[in-house]
């Protein structure tokens, strides 16, 4: 406790010298500091009158010194000494003129607040009181709110976000850096406090994409109810709600949901005024649409034809589903299995007038028409596992919710956590950096998923261990080096000689808590199940555990989940446990019989969707149709919403499980 204590002493030093430097300005400037606890953010968007009630000043461009700038610069580089910094920044606050002093002030506390000195978050507050219509004070909000977010006060830098983004006059460019930061602390909300948050923000932004973004993001987390209470107690009832009602109506329409349709056109009809969002609306509700040619590349003969029937039937269930149905003309190309018949298949496809196409399943015969040449301007959504070979040609999309996308689904999620969300400024420092393990089996798939998941989170600076199964599954001595290799060993060797100090003839070993932050396991259930006790033997047991659809081997819960108690596996949302059958089960049977459908046909028929309501329905070909493909809100789909990257990679948004009281659960939105 000693070594504690005199760590936090320099910075409770620096952090007088701060709020002494606030309080110094306010003598000449402003009325005396005072501390003032985190401004909260709206839960509701309010009306337009009651917002216009206590307007915020406006604020003007911060300035930006050259040798604040470059002191900066030089401490996040590491060429300066954080202390050395501020004191020059000390220096300039109390000899240069008001502008510039001003402008040191702030950049005093940036710095501690991205340096993570405890005392930053009072010497924030203290110079917020002091200098309340200063320039940098939205920047200062937007600093602070990254400063909490480590900290894991998600509710009080949400607040801080908000006020960075409300700003009047605040820099388009903080505003987006601000709504990004926000949009990962959402996940961590429940839906309603998200969907608020996100609708009291609409009304500050002025630039349409930001608008958009923040619109898609509030539809996808609203449910028809709580979009009902909004419209009954008019909040809707404003112009700038319209980007909201136009992205709810998309969504309905993806989803093939025309009953919810109908009350989105009927409630946008009233809240809204004449305008380019309510006639859109009102054509979707129509069913407006054109007649178009859809191509359809798989192997329904050969080896895997079995698993291009599957997918067909998905196909041909998806353009029953459709109001317009009947416009949708396919053109089914059998690829025969083979690299040779997928360039044939493609190229009568083309000569059929294919707006776009659907398939190939295996990534060879991916690989095959890429190196054959393909038109640039007719996308092709391959159903491969197989993701990153979408980036072989530009009209090349991917769509997957095999293994590979499930491990980038969790590379994504834990590299946005582990580093903190977008609001961390600065990459991880040398011994800070934090540590996941991936344990994996022999097996190719096995390997190919560790190697993605591995490289994804290595990119962000996250340090990776991995492990290897070989033979028998009695891994324990892997297990405590692997342990022992992620432990801080400085630390211990501290621990060892302040021990040995008070009770030298002892042999004792001081034993921290694991420093991994997660554990990566693509293996079965079976495997997984002989790993949960040895992970517990090794005090491994309450890292979190992260799996995929391997998993569900119908033995994950032979030990009744014993020591599985920290896992989580990655599931589409469609086919979670104890739910029960949807109309698309029920039209399956209708269709085909008895049996249930596959994952496969479900992707599938989420292809066939988009591509049919981006054609028929939005009358989008050629350029257009590639371009929005990419677009960033991505599609709501059965699924789960899939976002085509640049490259047309799809990054799936899986739903999560967790094993509780002996049975796999659906985790709630904003459980971690």
């Amino acid at each position: 406790m000693a070594d504690c204590a005199g760590s936090r002493r320099p910075w409770a030093a620096v952090g007088l010298f701060v709020l002494l430097l606030a309080s110094g300005c306010a003598r000449h400037e402003v009325p005396p500091p005072v501390v003032p606890p985190p401004a909260a953010a709206p839960s509701a968007p309010a009306p337009p009158a009651a917002r216009e009630e206590a307007p915020m000043r406006p604020v003007a461009p911060p300035r930006e010194d050259a040798e604040i700038v470059r002191l900066l610069r030089e401490v996040r580089a590491g060429d300066l000494d954080p202390y050395g910094a501020l004191e020059q920044l000390g220096r300039i606050a109390r000899t240069a003129p008001p502008p510039l002093a001003g402008e040191a002030r702030f950049r005093a506390v940036q710095l501690r607040l991205e340096q993570d000195d405890p005392y930053a978050g009072a010497a924030a507050r203290a110079l917020l009181a002091a200098q309340p219509d200063h320039a940098l004070v939205p920047h200062l909000h937007f600093w602070l709110a990254g400063w909490q977010a480590r900290r894991g006060a998600i509710e009080a830098a949400l607040s801080r976000l908000a006020l960075a983004v409300d700003a009047p006059g605040a820099d388009p460019e903080l505003r987006r850096q601000a709504l990004q930061a926000a949009f990962p602390l959402l996940r961590r909300q429940a839906d309603g406090a998200a969907v608020d948050w996100l609708l009291a923000r609409l009304p500050a932004l002025d630039d349409d994409a930001l608008r958009r973004e923040v619109a898609q993001a509030a539809a996808l987390r609203s449910d028809p109810e709580r979009v009902a209470r909004l419209h009954d107690s008019g909040m809707l009832r404003d112009a700038r709600f319209a980007p909201y009602y136009l992205e709810l109506a998309r969504l309905a329409l993806m989803r093939g949901d025309h009953d919810l349709l109908d009350r989105i056109a009927d409630w946008a009809a009233r809240d809204l005024p004449p305008g380019p969002a309510l006639r859109m609306i009102r054509r979707w509700r129509s069913g407006t649409s054109r007649p178009v040619r859809i191509g359809v590349l798989l192997p329904l003969s050969g080896r895997y034809a079995g698993f291009g029937r599957q997918a067909l039937r998905g196909i041909r269930m998806s353009v029953a589903q459709l109001r317009y149905g009947e416009r949708i003309s396919l053109q089914v190309e059998d690829s025969q299995s083979t690299p040779e018949g997928t360039r044939a298949g493609y190229r009568r496809l083309l000569d059929g007038g294919c707006v776009a196409v659907i398939g190939p399943l295996a990534g060879d015969d991916v690989e095959a028409l890429a190196v054959a040449g393909m038109r640039p301007d007719v996308p092709v959504i391959a159903l491969t596992n197989r993701i990153e070979t979408a980036a072989l040609a530009p009209p090349l999309f991917v769509h997957s919710v095999g293994p590979l996308a499930q491990a980038a689904f969790w590379a994504e999620r834990w590299r946005w956590r582990l580093a903190g969300g977008a609001v961390r400024p600065k990459p991880f420092s040398d011994g800070a950096a934090p540590q996941v393990a991936v344990i994996e089996g022999p097996e190719r798939a096995s390997a190919a998923s560790a190697e993605l998941f591995s490289r994804r989170l290595r990119q962000a600076g996250v340090v990776v261990h991995r492990l290897t199964i070989q033979g028998g599954v009695d891994v324990r001595r892997q297990l405590m080096a692997l342990r022992r290799e992620s432990d801080d060993g400085m630390l211990l060797d501290a621990l060892d000689e302040e021990l040995a100090l008070f009770i030298a003839e002892q042999d004792l070993r001081p034993v921290l808590p694991p420093r991994l932050a997660a554990i990566y396991l693509p293996l079965p259930g079976r495997t997984v199940v002989q790993l949960a006790g040895q992970l517990a033997y090794v005090g491994l047991n309450r890292v979190p555990l992260l799996g995929d659809s391997r998993w569900r081997d119908g033995h994950l819960l032979d030990d009744h989940g014993r020591d599985l108690e920290s896992a989580r596996i990655a599931e589409v949302p469609d086919r979670l446990p104890g739910a029960e059958d949807t109309p698309l089960d029920l039209r399956y049977r209708e269709l085909w019989g008895e049996g249930a459908r596959t994952v496969l046909a479900d992707v599938a028929f989420d292809s066939l969707r988009v591509a049919a309501t981006l054609t028929s329905s939005w009358g989008l070909e050629g350029f257009a149709l590639l371009r929005a493909l990419r677009d960033p809100g991505g599609f709501p789909l059965a699924t789960g919403r899939v976002v085509f990257d640049r490259r047309g990679v799809g990054h799936k948004q899986f739903a999560l499980l967790a094993v509780r009281d002996g049975a796999l659960r659906p985790v709630a939105a904003g459980v971690r």
